[in-house]
């Protein structure tokens, strides 16, 4: 019940609060990017200016599932994935456009 999370001024444990509205939940892994993820990375981070400390070897947290401003909460591939296919359930897809990664 996201009105709760906004309630109640705390965030469960292992929550990340991502600013307008937008929270990374869990479960979550750290995950060190292969190849060709991180060149992708690198190519997103060169077009919007972002710097790193060290470009040859990133990791991340992958976080399983994002509550939107809306209350829904979507779930991550990487985590679906682990299910048997006849498990999963898709519902919808959502796509995530630059605009959001521009910030004022």
């Amino acid at each position: 019940m996201p009105d709760l999370l906004h309630n109640t001024g705390k965030l469960p444990a292992g929550t990340c609060d991502i600013g307008e509205n937008y929270l990374l939940l869990g479960p979550c892994e750290h995950y060190k990017m292969d190849t060709t993820t991180l060149g992708a990375f690198q190519t997103f981070l060169d077009l919007y200016n972002w710097r790193t400390k060290n470009r040859d070897s990133l990791s991340i947290d992958r976080f399983a599932r994002l509550l939107l401003p809306n209350g829904q909460i979507v779930q991550s591939w990487w985590h679906k994935k682990k299910q048997p296919a006849e498990k999963v359930w898709i519902t919808r897809n959502v796509k995530v456009s630059p605009q959001f990664f521009q910030r004022g």
